[in-house]
């Protein structure tokens, strides 16, 4: 990667919506449409706004998971830093608990690595964890080959290889975003 805080990225999500002032200027959002014609990755999840486009993209709010991108990490052998969602938040109100719970049984299963997972929607990673720390959430089914099948006993919140945080773009959203993170 060339982020300098991270070995890697990793998008087992893609699309997302605006959500603060914060999107105004996403890269994100920029680079997903380049990449949003028929055929490509991130195909139907951005629209040009304004005359000819002339203000750029805007996520169209779809947010989808990718399976073949899922197990990526299980593969990686050498131990790293990994920027979860990258391209997405993972925490977007349009993506299932299920769809979320698959994503942190990846990286539980891969515990040599280190996520770092970074969100603009705390409340919902504050209702993923109380739902996590209940037992309110079904085991997700994977298909067919690699299936990350933790230990329960294993699951404590956070996991100990995860990272999270919020992204604030100022004092006010630093004070409404922090204490739900923490």
């Amino acid at each position: 990667s060339s982020i300098e805080w991270c070995d890697k990225t990793w998008n087992p999500v893609r699309g997302c919506s605006l959500v603060s002032a914060g999107c105004t200027n996403c890269y994100a959002m920029r680079q997903a449409h380049r990449f949003s014609k028929p055929g490509m990755p991130y195909e139907g999840l951005t629209y040009s706004v304004g005359p000819g486009g002339s203000r750029g993209p805007v996520w169209k709010g779809e947010i989808k998971l990718v399976e073949e991108a899922l197990l990526e990490p299980l593969h990686w052998r050498k131990p790293c830093r990994v920027f979860v969602n990258s391209m997405s938040d993972l925490f977007h109100e349009n993506l299932s608990d299920e769809a979320i719970f698959r994503v942190f049984m990846v990286m539980q299963a891969a515990k040599r690595h280190t996520f770092q997972v970074l969100t603009k929607r705390p409340e919902r990673m504050r209702d993923f964890a109380r739902k996590w720390k209940s037992g309110d959430l079904p085991m997700p089914t994977f298909g067919d080959g690699d299936n990350p099948r933790p230990d329960q006993q294993e699951w404590t919140w956070p996991l100990p290889n995860v990272w999270l945080g919020v992204s604030v773009e100022d004092q006010a959203t630093a004070d409404a975003r922090i204490p739900l993170l923490l």
